[in-house]
């Protein structure tokens, strides 16, 4: 159809499963997310349906566009229901993205929200664990060795929550002491998927970190290689949201408070700050980049793909500077953790 149903276009584009545009992507072999893309199609169902009603996509101008964001109230102290600007810059946001779409298949001639002045969004203030707290952190009585072994993961080297889980013992390399990032676990759809940046990556570790993550694995009452594994569905690894549940319990018990957490920005997410602050100024951005795994527009390839020197200079830094502070001699204080049944998920 040439010129659609505005409403339609858009319900249809974030369809997961009847999207031209989301198969197209994938095939390929970019990434796209489910959750993302039902998220959008809500917006879509919940704000622009209502809203646009019949108007036909090339009835959109930019002024249509700007008094659609315009109508939209406007959370306060005094409305509580009214929309929070980066809702409002969402659903602009996935409404452009399908008009470049649509631009680029001919169905209009140019993109009438591409000259939309977006909703400014404060930044959530985040503030990193101090190593001190970090120390104490390690040193308390987790509920769980595998969530404080995620923990230790994180914080030594930036990997996101979904990467961790997804960890099996084929990803690791006991000769050259390094860890192989070439998954995620995506906990909405329950699969494992491509990592967020769609690159593996090589971690540069140490043979200590190795050494309990084989350990931790060894206790896997399952055949299903997974390091971080799920006591309850031995086909899926431990669900991510327990390394945050966790977490949080813990730093309760060292006198972070849920409040304090929340106005600090100290999530699992917070592992990778930490993590980023710390190696800065020891080690060139570049290498940190290709081990943390961020990537943005301007990074090139060659981010991905370090000399052998390059890795052990990164291995050194973690080595001497940050496991000391992550892991401690268990030997020391005698104890041994085991894993709470009840705990188990």
């Amino acid at each position: 159809m040439k010129n659609p149903v505005f409403t339609d276009y858009l319900t249809q584009f974030w369809d997961w499963g009847k999207s031209s545009y989301i198969k197209d992507k994938l095939e390929a072999g970019q990434t796209i997310g489910k959750p993302y893309c039902d998220a959008n199609k809500k917006y879509i169902q919940n704000h622009a349906v209502p809203y646009f009603c019949d108007m036909r996509i090339l009835s959109v101008t930019t002024q249509v566009l700007q008094d659609f964001k315009d109508h939209f109230p406007r959370y306060s102290t005094e409305n509580v229901k009214g929309l929070k600007p980066k809702t409002i810059r969402d659903i602009m946001g996935c409404i452009q993205k399908a008009l470049e779409e649509a631009v680029r298949l001919g169905l209009i001639p140019l993109n009438p929200a591409r000259n939309l002045r977006k909703v400014a969004v404060e930044n959530k203030k985040r503030t990193i664990l101090s190593l001190s707290e970090v120390e104490k952190v390690f040193a308390a009585n987790w509920p769980d060795p595998r969530s404080k072994l995620a923990s230790q993961l994180a914080a030594s080297h930036g990997l996101r929550a979904g990467e961790i889980a997804a960890l099996k013992i084929s990803n690791l390399d006991f000769s050259n002491n390094r860890i192989d990032i070439n998954k995620s676990w995506e906990r909405h759809n329950r699969e494992l998927k491509q990592t967020k940046t769609s690159k593996n990556r090589i971690i540069y570790t140490d043979k200590k970190l190795l050494d309990q993550l084989k350990e931790l694995y060894d206790m896997n009452p399952f055949t299903n290689g997974y390091i971080f594994w799920n006591d309850k569905e031995r086909d899926r690894p431990m669900s991510p949201d327990l390394f945050l549940d966790h977490l949080r319990a813990i730093l309760e018990s060292i006198g972070i408070s849920k409040e304090e957490q929340s106005a600090r920005g100290i999530d699992f997410q917070a592992w990778r700050h930490f993590s980023n602050s710390f190696y800065r100024g020891d080690i060139p951005d570049e290498i940190l980049r290709s081990q943390i795994g961020h990537m943005t527009q301007d990074m090139t390839e060659h981010y991905y793909h370090l000399t052998e020197e390059q890795g052990e200079q990164y291995r050194h830094v973690f080595s001497q500077k940050l496991l000391p502070h992550i892991f401690r001699e268990k030997e020391a204080s005698g104890e041994s953790e085991g894993i709470p049944t009840e705990m188990m998920k």
